[in-house]
């Protein structure tokens, strides 16, 4: 798990207005692409990442890819994604 203490720019609020970096904790995952979408395990679980919390134009200043998530009403929910090879 890694902290996302400065993000300043960079992932601190994205186009759809999620604040990824202030909500909560950003975490170094591996993932796949398959079917046309990203996935990534989180908490021993492949799953899908949506459309609206992937970030493609801030850059990736860790060079791993990077999820957000949270625990809302017993479900996962991804906040965001930033793959390794974000530009």
């Amino acid at each position: 798990m890694m902290r996302m203490q400065r993000c300043g720019g960079s992932h601190a609020k994205v186009r759809n207005g999620v604040p990824c970096c202030d909500i909560s904790d950003g975490h170094r995952t591996e993932y796949d692409f398959r079917e046309g979408a990203y996935w990534v395990p989180i908490e021993g679980q492949w799953m899908a990442v949506p459309e609206r919390a992937i970030i493609r134009d801030r850059g990736n200043p860790v060079g791993e890819a990077v999820v957000w998530y949270v625990h809302h009403r017993g479900s996962i929910v991804i906040s965001c994604f930033v793959p390794a090879d974000a530009v």
